[in-house]
């Protein structure tokens, strides 16, 4: 959309993208899969049961995706530097206050605050705003390096925490670490993060305004659809949009969180189940960023139906699945296949919808995300349980994903009427 101009210097978003996936990865201290490594050295510690830390850990997922949709709203309005800064002020607080746990409810209430602020603030919908608001040509990359930020910081804060935990450090110790190095974030918030690259007179990739006449800028911008939340809500597109990150998350949660018991039953050993659990993620948090490029050569519909499609037929490969190689062969295609989905649907949200009010677009979308991711799970285990089979299993995830996959075949780019 907007023309390509060599620049002197680095374009200030990019700076702005390395900062927020650095508060990515500090924010991954209080990830899923962080408490999932620290579970032990805490339960042990203060011998509490284990599912009090299960609990604590999805009510803060609950109330985190609730509040996405005001967060992404914000973040339109006001602007990534003062969301992510007084984010990760509040964070630090939190995992201060994790520091000093001593009660059940002392655990429920500072995870809570510091799961809600990181997805609300600082890994979620508010970095795939400012990725947004600063590149045109170049935005599926750019949402793909903020999408990956936080599954990769998952893994990175578990393994730097258990290694920690592993040496010697207490638990206490790891959440002071992580409290301290949120603060130490604040400068770079404040001094680099902007709200959208007119601030600094560009134009998104680093156009300068001063190229241009006023009249060239207005002829530009109106080429890019500017939907309110309300507007886009009427559209057909919206809805599929938001069915298919849905399915994409129920579909997730229900293979990834019994890929291990699976793989057990059908005669392979525990640690192949971990090994492939563990590819899954990691093909998962580096699909984004391929995917983010394929989207600025090809139509990001056309990647996305293909990314859902192949996660359909995957799904129904694990049944017929034999030996450790296919198994972490498959798991790595799927996390693959999956994980893009979900950024190629917010590619899409960005190119169908336009930029002005991505965040509260985005965000409205995340409450069904994690509805349908916390449904995986406890539907698989029902399935199961009732028909003593993974057949049902697999099934119902492979008829979800092919459902969603022709809701985007059908799906027509909604016209906006200025």
């Amino acid at each position: 959309m907007f023309p390509s101009l060599v620049k002197p210097r680095i374009f200030h978003g990019w700076y702005i993208l390395s900062v927020l996936v650095l508060t990515s990865l500090i924010g991954a201290g209080n990830s899923q899969v962080f408490f999932g490594a620290m579970l032990l050295p805490i339960t042990e510690d203060l011998t509490w049961n284990r599912s009090a830390v299960a609990g604590a850990v999805s009510l803060g997922t609950f109330v985190g995706g609730i509040a996405q949709p005001i967060s992404g709203a914000l973040a339109d309005r006001y602007g990534t530097r003062m969301i992510t800064s007084l984010g990760i002020l509040l964070l630090g607080l939190a995992f201060f206050a994790l520091a000093g746990i001593s009660e059940v409810w002392h655990l429920f209430v500072s995870y809570t605050i510091a799961r809600a602020i990181t997805m609300a603030t600082i890994s979620g919908v508010t970095p795939r705003t400012a990725a947004v608001n600063w590149f045109r040509r170049k935005r599926g990359r750019a949402l793909g390096i903020v999408s990956t930020a936080p599954a990769l910081g998952s893994a990175i804060t578990a393994i730097f925490a258990r290694s920690l935990t592993g040496s010697g450090v207490d638990w206490r110790s790891v959440f002071l670490i992580f409290g301290i190095a949120s603060l130490l974030m604040l400068p770079l918030t404040l001094g680099i993060l902007r709200r959208k690259p007119e601030d600094l007179g560009l134009l998104p990739d680093g156009v300068k305004q001063e190229d241009f006449d006023s009249q060239v800028i207005e002829d530009l911008r109106a080429r890019e659809p500017a939907f309110s939340l309300n507007q886009a809500r009427k559209t057909t597109a919206f809805w599929l949009i938001t069915f298919g990150m849905s399915a994409s998350a129920f579909s997730t949660g229900l293979v990834s969180f019994h890929m291990v018991a699976f793989f057990v039953d059908n005669g392979l050993s525990e640690t192949v189940g971990v090994i492939s659990l563990s590819t899954f993620a990691f093909s998962g948090a580096l699909s984004a960023i391929l995917w983010g490029f394929l989207s600025e050569k090809f139509s990001e519909k056309l990647l996305a139906i293909i990314a859902t499609g192949s996660g359909t037929l995957i799904t129904l490969l694990f049944l017929i699945s034999s030996g450790a190689v296919i198994a972490v062969a498959l798991s790595a295609l799927f996390g693959f296949a999956l994980r893009g989905e979900g950024a190629l649907l917010n590619i899409i949200i960005a190119q169908y919808f336009g930029r002005i009010s991505f965040g509260a677009i985005s965000g409205f979308t995340a409450p069904f995300q994690m509805l349908a991711l916390s449904l995986g799970p406890i539907t698989g285990s029902w399935l199961f349980e009732f028909n003593d089979s993974w057949y049902p299993v697999f099934a119902l995830g492979s008829g979800v994903l092919a459902t969603a996959t022709l809701g985007l075949v059908v799906m027509r780019r909604p016209v906006f009427l200025n």
